[in-house]
């Protein structure tokens, strides 16, 4: 603090005069390179220096930045070099004396990631004993569609029972060992898992011919198993996927969520809120379902977001004052992902809504899984008014977004009957004719002068989608 612009020099031999440096190192994670350089080379002169030539470093991308050291050369006559993000990824591992500094000074925040589906959830959830589990589950189902849901599963969890495992310390398990393991997570999987099918797969995964290579070892004088070394390396890579995602996600949202932020509210807090609150939506509808297939009885609408966002925000604590500020940013920043989501977001979203299946489902009765595998191909499907008419309000977003469309769309391709009844039809138009006549009675004489904090509060989602989509360029 208060260098004067001088984070640091840079000699060019060991006999240069210390106190008469011409060379100037600069660190920033200002976004705009180009004032902050002048500024710093401003700063500098100030302070009776020599400037003849700024290296600047910066964990920003700088577009264009060789345009910006020409510009700055020519208006100030000081050579610029800057060193932004990309370079720095590029150059990260140039030398083993960078490998070194890396492993000293950062390696202990990536160990985690060694351990079997420890990409971190946003938030602790009430649901999960053991969240790596559902993760890793997830995990390993992305990469095998075209298993059998339980043979991927038993896969799975088996590989995930095995994490403390390790041959050349001689820690081995049996198959019961693996069950035993998997059973204090999931005592619901019981009755559908037993040793003799667990034992077959990890015999499977340890041939050298299997389908997925040797991805267990088999040591059969003892008849236990346990990964090698190769396995753990391709499974901590997945880790690291996941968070590396889960990271560009904050920064999407953060850039959303500046949109959105009055009165003092911070971006970068309610970006995070708004991912916790993504993972606390997910977790409201499945226990939603997982009602469902408890009693057969479910609401008639999803849950709104209002609630997962005030649990996100109250674990946000941003204070009395800027509370309400800081509810309206996020709300705002999770509908903008949530309606007009890039693919990064995109993807985000269907591994988390994957990995609350996996919770849900195995939590309830996994048999209903692979009922729904076997009546796929017969499966007849009578569409609600609810769903149709959320089809028909998602019409102007981009096509990757229209989560109903889409899911209707899938149905059918995966060979499902879609049937639409009379009284659906009915519904349907009534809905429409009402949500027609609510418009014109109390919100078209006012359409130009309500705040966009109030779309979320109105009723009907035909006017919610009109009013959010009306100053859109279609």
């Amino acid at each position: 603090m208060h260098d004067g612009g001088a984070d640091g020099i840079i000699l060019r031999n060991t006999s240069q005069i210390e106190n008469r440096p011409t060379h100037f190192l600069q660190a920033s994670i200002e976004k705009d390179a180009k004032s902050k350089i002048k500024k710093t080379i401003a700063a500098l002169q100030k302070n009776g220096r020599t400037v003849h030539q700024l290296t600047y470093i910066t964990s920003q991308q700088v577009p264009k930045l060789d345009l910006i050291e020409q510009e700055i050369s020519d208006e100030i006559s000081v050579g610029v070099r800057i060193r932004d993000r990309e370079y720095i990824i590029a150059h990260l591992n140039d030398s083993s004396r960078h490998q070194a500094i890396f492993r000293e000074d950062f390696g202990h925040y990536l160990e985690h990631l060694r351990s079997l589906g420890s990409a971190p959830l946003p938030t602790q959830s009430a649901y999960m004993r053991d969240p790596t589990v559902f993760v890793f589950l997830r995990q390993q189902s992305d990469r095998e569609e075209d298993e059998p849901f339980m043979d991927s599963v038993t896969d799975a969890l088996s590989l995930w029972a095995l994490h403390d495992t390790d041959p050349d310390n001689g820690q081995l398990m049996s198959a019961q060992d693996v069950l035993n393991r998997v059973l204090e997570v999931l005592p619901s999987i019981e009755g559908l898992l037993t040793t003799d099918r667990i034992l077959s797969r990890l015999k499977l995964l340890s041939a050298k011919s299997g389908k997925q290579g040797r991805q267990v070892r088999w040591y059969k004088a003892s008849n236990e198993f346990a990964l090698p070394f190769e396995t753990r390396q391709q499974l901590s890579a997945r880790n690291a996927d996941d968070e590396a995602l889960q990271i560009r996600v904050v920064d999407y949202l953060t850039t959303r969520a500046e949109k959105y932020c009055e009165g003092g509210v911070n971006p970068k807090g309610v970006g995070s809120a708004a991912l916790v609150a993504l993972q606390k939506t997910f977790e409201s509808r499945g226990l939603q379902f997982s009602a469902f297939l408890s009693s057969g009885e479910t609401s008639p609408t999803l849950p709104d977001l209002d609630e997962p966002v005030r649990s996100a925000v109250d674990e946000a604590s941003p204070g009395p004052a800027l509370r309400e500020n800081f509810f309206i940013a996020t709300l705002a920043t999770v509908r903008d992902c949530l309606y007009n989501g890039g693919d990064d977001e995109r993807e985000y979203l269907r591994r988390l809504a994957k990995t609350y299946s996996m919770l849900f489902v195995l939590r309830q009765d996994p048999k209903v899984v692979e009922y729904l595998e076997d009546m796929t191909s017969n499966f007849t499907l009578y569409v609600g008014t609810d769903l149709l008419v959320l089809a028909m309000s998602e019409r102007y977003l981009d096509r990757e977004n229209q989560s109903a469309t889409n899911l209707l769309g899938m149905a059918q391709s995966a060979g499902a009957r879609l049937i639409l009844t009379e009284p659906v039809l009915e519904e349907v138009v009534t809905h429409l004719r009402a949500a027609d006549r609510e418009f014109e009675h109390y919100y078209s004489g006012v359409e130009g002068h309500l705040p966009t904090e109030l779309y979320g509060e109105i009723p009907k989602i035909m006017i919610r989608s009109y009013f959010y989509n009306r100053t859109a360029d279609h």
